[in-house]
């Protein structure tokens, strides 16, 4: 029986600037399908391009998209060599495959993620990696995310991401960080594997 995950990495295009030497401390990923209403793609990809700390590739996987988002991307890559575009013409509707994709490209010593419809403050990487340094070996660090929920008929919602202070137990039980805010070690996914891309999980 074929492999299901694997069909959908046979129409990958992947666009690499010409490697500059050595390795990117971070690798950032960004899986992407469509330009999202409000131009937040715009957003998202601007806040990670104007980090205060600079030495990273910015990943990014279009999954299919069909409204000229490709274009938009290629542009960014025209004016910023850090950026690795990966294109798909054909939608996967899996995010986690796309996400493990791009680990499995990712050259940096770290790993971080943005997101379509997120922003980073311009000192989010610097502040991340700074709170890595004083740790006591490896460690995955993460940061507070400003949230703002909106719904059809309903006022929006802010709420506070991440500031909490950590407890295992109650992460267990449910989420209480953003992906967005996390930077860990690439090599966590040598221990535990990837994302499991199930559409359930």
């Amino acid at each position: 029986m074929r492999n299901t995950v694997s069909r959908f990495l046979e129409d990958q295009k992947l666009v690499r600037p010409p490697l500059t030497p050595g390795e990117p401390v971070v690798s950032v990923i960004m899986p992407t399908c469509r330009i999202r209403p409000g131009n937040t793609n715009r957003r998202a990809i601007e806040s990670v391009l104007a980090q205060t700390f600079r030495d990273f590739e910015f990943i990014i996987v279009d999954d299919g998209s069909l409204d000229g988002l490709d274009k938009l991307l290629a542009r960014y890559q025209e004016a910023d060599t850090r950026i690795v575009l990966v294109r798909h013409d054909s939608n996967s509707g899996l995010p986690a495959v796309r996400v493990n994709e791009a680990i499995l490209m990712a050259r940096g010593k770290y790993l971080a993620y943005m997101f379509e419809d997120d922003e980073w403050q311009p000192d989010a990487l610097e502040k991340l990696l700074d709170t890595i340094g004083i740790g006591r070996g490896e460690c995955a660090v993460y940061g507070a995310v400003d949230m703002t929920l909106h719904r059809p008929g309903r006022p929006d919602e802010r709420s506070l991401l991440g500031a909490w202070d950590f407890n295992y137990g109650i992460l267990k039980n449910g989420n209480k960080i953003a992906n967005c805010a996390v930077v860990y070690p690439r090599a966590v996914h040598n221990a535990c594997g990837l994302y499991d891309p199930h559409i359930l999980i």
